[in-house]
């Protein structure tokens, strides 16, 4: 057990109590769990496009030595999360709502930032020192003669150190994470400008979608953030040429189809559109949705402003 440990991504110390293996073991233990509570979602093809992209990024990050397994997991949540180790999950309800290839690899190299920075790792390293404290505590107590019960109870006070403290992040860790997103993704060849794409369908949506809860509560997106995400990428185009393809209809080629709704109770199927000479907002709310449907929301899950013209396909049957 190491007290404090060479940080991979800033290369200062920091307190941490797994060496790489234990943290590599770490992830497999938790892997069973998190299978059992959302399912798999099987899709080979997106399976292996997801996998690509995480390779891509992997290598390019400050531990390309970590083997990155991406899992498709069979939930609406609009969420993706890492877990110690290098494993990463990417719910179905984000793959429906992210708008491009760069959206996506934004979101995964944010998650692979996380597992690289070690954050979650350290908050549990935070959290045992708490325990190590109150067992000490503990037993100062009970060498002093106080009743084993109320021991007990100041022992059981320290307990909890696993998924929560695996996956809760501080402003800072966001942060750092959203800044390594931006450099891995610019590094494995995707254009850097999904990352503060994607925060922004975050912040657009919050609160109109109850899928978006959890990905808001585990990944607040902000005002703050999102203008971190684009100095960055103002930074690197400062350095150089940036690349500003996000890879949209190859994106939408990948996800059209994708299962909407709750697992093993399918609402239906996400349809692409191609958009048609005349089309509007307007018009294609009124046609494919209901009467009272805000067609702001349409063109927002499409990336777009209201004003904005149609993009040669655009999604549809997410409401």
């Amino acid at each position: 057990m190491t007290a404090c440990a060479r940080n991979p991504v800033t290369g200062g110390r920091a307190l941490n109590f797994y060496s790489e293996a234990q943290e590599v073991q770490l992830g497999e233990d938790y892997h069973p769990q998190i299978i059992a509570e959302y399912g798999e979602y099987k899709n080979p093809a997106l399976q292996e496009y997801v996998q690509d992209i995480v390779n891509r990024l992997g290598d390019v990050s400050h531990r390309p030595n970590l083997t990155y397994r991406a899992t498709l997991l069979d939930t609406p949540e609009i969420n993706a999360f890492a877990i110690p180790g290098g494993r990463v999950y990417v719910c179905r309800g984000l793959l429906l709502y992210a708008n491009s290839e760069a959206e996506l690899a934004g979101v995964l190299g944010h998650e692979i930032g996380h597992v690289n920075a070690q954050h979650s790792v350290q908050s549990m390293s935070k959290e045992q020192g708490f325990n190590l404290g109150l067992l000490l505590g503990g037993l100062l107590m009970a060498s002093n003669g106080v009743a084993t019960n109320n021991v007990n109870t100041a022992l059981r006070v320290g307990q909890g150190v696993g998924t929560l403290a695996m996956l809760s992040y501080s402003r800072e860790d966001e942060m750092e994470a959203d800044r390594l997103g931006v450099e891995y993704a610019h590094k494995a060849g995707f254009s850097p400008l999904g990352v503060g794409r994607v925060m922004t369908m975050f912040e657009r949506l919050g609160g109109k979608q109850d899928a978006l809860s959890t990905a808001l509560s585990t990944h607040p997106a902000s005002e703050m953030r999102i203008k971190q995400a684009r100095l960055e990428v103002k930074k690197l185009e400062n350095q150089g040429s940036v690349n500003r393809n996000l890879e949209r209809e190859r994106y939408l080629s990948k996800i059209s189809d994708l299962p909407l709704g709750a697992k093993q109770k399918y609402s239906g199927y996400l349809q692409i559109y191609t958009t048609q000479p005349g089309d509007t907002w307007e018009k294609l709310t009124q046609k494919y949705f209901a009467a009272n449907t805000d067609p702001q929301r349409l063109a927002w899950l499409n990336d777009c402003e209201l004003g904005d013209p149609l993009p040669r396909q655009i999604k549809l049957g997410l409401f």
